[in-house]
């Protein structure tokens, strides 16, 4: 989709299906927007997403004015609400790029809807262009959301969020969407949010400047009943071997719980009772994760053994998915419960705090994959010290069936650079992975949580972790591979990829199969597949803002062509874009998912564990 540029561009974004509507007013009062698209002075809304609840890609609205045509004045931008469209909640972004001044805006909006046309929506900034005039004040990152408890507090420094250009002294308000959840209020520049009652509530900051001019932003502001135990391990709740706990899970609630371990070989055993779908996380001293478990309790409860060397470990309890209500949890010693069914497992070890949502993101995408390989059945192996090249927070002494994914956030180079690395560290003597690591950038990780994208980037990372992009050269599938003096055709060679590629409708692509990305850089090329024929696709180089990047046969089957036994029937229904089809996506459109493959040396093992022979990046 082709969109406009030039003196100005106003654009708006969004997560659902909702339909929001943007509206700008330019220095004469004319207003633009779905009724009135071209302006006097040559402004124009050149695209109309989900009009009246007519689903399209992208969500986005574009308002330009064409070179040398932008009238020199104020502008005041807004985003109205016209319909939910069967959406629940709805976040949007909104960015303005006004010769050398830009600002970028978020929100979130709820409720039905209000249908409204000229004149309607919330105000989101006003703006001065041309020279010598007031520069109006800009939204610096986004707030993040809070989680807090009845009756506590949360303060945060609103100069952090919001600068003026110009230096001016900015004064501020803030609103809120239920004062029955959350009471707000402001003083200087810093804000108070204090718990009134369990919900989730939307926190509206405006920032004002002496000329009027202001810019806004809004966030969640989550507020639980008070923990009946620790959500920390500073904060856990002492337990003995042979007790019996009760515990509530709360909205956004953990439990944490702290054990001595008496002894040497010591054969713990934890788990939970109850109506309450439980997920249980058993940790060391220092909070880093040893083993977690779903469902292998009764019912829908966790059921963790492990044997322990003496000393103090602690226990994580949440709900699964949000899930709420009571429970006992039940520390004892004894045999271990039956392993579960066969099938492909990924043993995903989350090394650094998440949210409950964002940890969803993660064991979902493992689940996504565990399903697409459920038919694969690889050789196990014994407890043992697993690495990932000379980074400690990598290293793991753990029995591994099938994979082990050990995943960090971190900070890698800020929002937009390298959102995430991954690669497999161990292989097996045949080629497919046992053990790997994942890196997310912190800020990318909010960022594209924010957007929406944050499922594709992590499933997208697991993939690379199984050996997409990063074995394909070990077994002798990539052809032509791209470098820094060359960009050939570089492609695919699998036979059952090439298939899944015919059949999407590749029989007359002119190139060779299976087209490879030779652009992008070095951990883009030779390792996704091409984004200039393959488009909407997860193992491409880009994610696409504001869309999906559905898992494709093709992909699925070029796990097949690994050696994996694979279920293509649950893959996304995809075909390939005709080259006079195919979308014209502007610069900013596509994420570049970065330097995204970890290339560290890759340990080869045998069956029994021992080390073959490594593999040295090129």
């Amino acid at each position: 989709m082709v969109v406009g540029t030039g003196d100005i561009q106003i654009s708006l974004s969004w997560d659902s299906d909702a339909d929001l509507d943007l509206h700008v007013v330019e220095p004469s009062g004319e207003e633009i927007y779905y009724r009135n698209s071209v302006s006097q002075t040559g402004g124009t809304l050149d695209l109309d997403s989900n009009s009246a609840c007519r689903s399209t890609q992208p969500r986005n609205e574009n308002t330009t004015w064409p070179v040398g045509r932008a009238p020199t004045g104020t502008y005041v931008v807004r985003v109205n609400h016209w319909s939910n469209c069967g959406a629940g909640l709805t976040n949007y972004v909104v960015r303005v790029i006004a010769s050398e001044h830009s600002e970028v805006h978020t929100g979130s909006f709820t409720g039905r809807g209000n249908g409204g046309g000229r004149g309607s929506g919330i105000t989101m900034t006003t703006f001065s262009f041309g020279a010598g005039g007031n520069r109006g004040p800009l939204a610096v990152g986004a707030i993040p959301a809070d989680t807090i408890e009845v009756g506590a507090s949360v303060t945060r420094s609103l100069s952090s969020y919001f600068s003026d250009p110009d230096g001016d002294q900015l004064t501020y308000a803030v609103a809120t969407s239920n004062s029955s959840i959350g009471a707000v209020s402001i003083s200087g520049s810093t804000l108070t949010v204090t718990g009134v009652g369990p919900g989730t509530a939307t926190v509206t900051v405006t920032a004002r400047d002496p000329g009027n001019l202001i810019a806004r932003q809004a966030y969640h502001v989550t507020v639980t009943d008070p923990d009946d135990h620790g959500n920390s391990i500073e904060t856990a709740t002492t337990v003995a071997i042979g007790d019996t706990v009760p515990g509530v899970l709360t909205t956004e609630d953990e439990d944490f719980f702290e054990i001595t371990v008496p002894r040497h070989r010591f054969p713990l055993r934890a788990f939970t009772q109850g109506n309450t779908d439980t997920y249980g996380y058993l940790l060391d001293h220092d909070g880093s994760e040893i083993a977690s478990d779903d469902d292998s309790g009764e019912g829908r409860n966790f059921h963790i053994t492990r044997e322990l060397d003496a000393g103090t470990y602690y226990l994580r309890v949440r709900g699964y998915f949000g899930a709420t209500g009571s429970y006992s949890l039940i520390v004892g010693s004894g045999a271990p419960p039956p392993p579960p069914p066969d099938g492909f497992r990924i043993d995903l070890v989350l090394a650094s705090y998440l949210t409950a949502a964002q940890e969803s993101v993660f064991r979902g995408a493992a689940e996504r994959w565990m399903t697409v390989l459920a038919a694969t059945e690889l050789p196990d192996y014994e407890a043992r010290e697993w690495s990932c090249g000379d980074d400690s927070r990598f290293n793991r002494y753990a029995a591994i069936d099938d994979v082990m994914i050990v995943a960090v956030v971190e900070e890698i180079d800020g929002p937009g650079g390298t959102l995430a690395s991954a690669g497999p560290c161990w292989t097996r003597r045949g080629g497919l992975p046992i053990y790997g690591r994942m890196s997310f950038d912190a800020a990318d990780l909010r960022l594209s949580e924010q957007m929406g994208y944050l499922d594709e980037l992590v499933l997208h990372e697991m993939g690379h972790v199984l050996g997409i992009g990063t074995i394909w050269d070990d077994f002798e599938l990539l052809r032509n591979p791209a470098s820094v003096y060359e960009a050939p055709d570089t492609h695919f060679t699998g036979p059952l990829a090439i298939a899944a590629f015919d059949e999407a409708g590749g029989t007359r692509y002119a190139g060779a199969k299976v087209p490879v990305e030779n652009t992008g850089g070095e951990g883009t090329w030779n390792g996704h597949w091409r984004e200039a024929v393959m488009e909407a696709e997860l193992m491409t180089g880009w994610a696409e803002e504001g869309g999906t990047e559905p898992l494709r046969a093709i992909t699925i089957q070029s796990l097949a062509d690994l050696g994996y036994a694979v279920d293509a029937t649950v893959a996304d229904y995809y075909r390939l874009p005709s080259a006079d089809a195919a979308r014209k996506i502007e610069k900013g459109r596509l994420i570049p998912y970065g330097n995204d493959i970890w290339r560290g040396p890759i340990v080869v093992a045998d069956s029994a564990g021992r080390v073959v022979r490594v593999i040295r990046p090129r």
